[in-house]
């Protein structure tokens, strides 16, 4: 006997961060931020046994080299006012190297300022990574509920020859979309798994969940 499934994820959303919702996100990497997203973007990693994963949320770091940058201000005791706050070759708590002994600019916002502060420098992956989720309290991407998942299974019996091939692919050029309302028998819902294609939406409201996208689904984020 031989059998396979196989799901394959569709859709397409998009994020947008104003100056005002990027709050300590520089302004230079906003463009990373604004843009159209595919399945080759939020499906990470591309295969999985037995499941899917869809990215809801990302936290973007580019460029990123080996080098000496300031540290990420959040971190406690990495706001400074001179080299004398900062003791080289110490590594600070959460920090993300160890500190040159120099105090200089901040590269991004303190969190509790208005304005640019100073910044015990380090030797690390450079810039450091903003840990913190770039809209806090909703998803980056948006429309993630009216993704379409399609599911191919099929099973063959070689050994009694190829006519013992069965799968659940429908000819013809339109897609089976799965829809539990509009299968309906009289006055009966008819749950007619065989279609092979459905929403993210309507998968979650079939294990009876009431999750939030961004919130209860995505739970884990990514680094880029």
């Amino acid at each position: 006997m031989e059998s396979s499934v196989t799901v394959k994820l569709k859709g397409t959303s998009r994020s947008h961060l104003t100056p005002i919702e990027a709050g300590p996100i520089p302004d230079e990497w906003l463009p990373l931020y604004n843009r159209v997203w595919d399945e080759a973007d939020y499906v990470v990693p591309p295969a999985e046994n037995g499941a899917f994963f869809i990215t809801t949320n990302v936290v973007l770091t580019p460029n990123q080299t080996q080098n000496v940058c300031p540290e990420d201000p959040s971190v406690d005791n990495a706001v400074c006012r001179s080299a004398t706050d900062c003791s080289r070759g110490k590594y600070l708590r959460f920090g993300h190297g160890p500190m040159t002994g120099r105090c200089v600019p901040s590269d991004r916002r303190h969190p509790k300022a208005t304005a640019l502060s100073k910044a015990c420098e380090i030797f690390a992956w450079c810039p450091v990574e903003m840990d913190a989720l770039p809209l806090r309290d909703r998803p980056l991407m948006d429309r993630v509920d009216q993704y379409t998942f399609y599911v191919k299974n099929s099973i063959a019996f070689p050994y009694f020859g190829p006519q013992f091939r069965r799968n659940n692919v429908i000819p013809g050029p339109k897609p089976s979309l799965y829809h539990p309302v509009n299968n309906t028998v009289g006055q009966a819902r008819l749950h007619t798994y065989s279609y092979k294609t459905s929403t993210v939406s309507i998968s979650l409201k079939g294990a009876y969940s009431t999750a939030e996208f961004g919130r209860d689904v995505s739970i884990w984020t990514p680094t880029m």
